[in-house]
């Protein structure tokens, strides 16, 4: 038996996409931009933004002109984390966070935390079938989660939205009920 675990019960990476939130301007996050007069809100339908590297940019006045240019900042001042994170496309950097980085103090990958955490999909998915009653349990619980994702961006007014979408989650489990002899078996008809 192949089941969805319902979105209220999975956890955030894996009902779909484990979703970051940046803003770029002042809406709370979350909230609908309150369009200027005048002006038409800008809704983009979300672009695939895998392999792009994060670019920092300053604006600095012209030694010429003394009007403001936009300047690339060198990376290589910043210092050795922060060269990383700005070399590195942030969608890999996800990926190695989700599938590849263990956490020290659950000895697991976000990816393994997920699945069997202490709050992982394994026990939401036991926890939902013994709701049913003292009869009902899931057994041989297996689940099969993405090994990495897409870096997606949408942007809604002068918020950008971004997500990491992990797609292809697979969770499947085989539950036991009154009328079933014992796990394993079929009921008695």
């Amino acid at each position: 038996m192949s089941s969805r675990i319902p979105p209220r019960a999975a956890p955030l990476g894996v009902s779909g996409a484990l979703a970051l939130l940046v803003s770029f301007g002042s809406p709370a996050a979350g909230a609908q931009p309150e369009p200027s007069p005048g002006l038409v809100p800008i809704h983009t339908s979300p672009i695939d933004i895998s392999g792009f590297k994060l670019q920092p940019r300053t604006i600095a006045p012209d030694r010429d002109s003394g009007k403001p240019v936009e300047v690339a900042l060198p990376v290589d001042l910043l210092g050795p984390k922060t060269k990383q994170l700005f070399s590195t496309p942030l969608s890999a950097q996800l990926d190695q966070y989700w599938n590849a980085k263990v956490d020290p103090a659950t000895g697991m990958t976000a990816r393994q935390a997920a699945g069997d955490g202490d709050n992982g999909i394994r026990q939401q998915v036991a926890r939902e079938v013994a709701k049913q009653g003292s009869s009902y349990s899931a057994y041989d619980i297996s689940c099969d989660l993405a090994t990495s994702g897409q870096l997606l961006v949408k942007q809604i007014g002068s918020t950008m939205f971004l997500a990491y979408q992990l797609a292809g989650n697979r969770v499947s489990f085989a539950s036991t009920s009154r009328a079933t002899c014992k796990a394993g078996h079929g009921t008695i008809f």
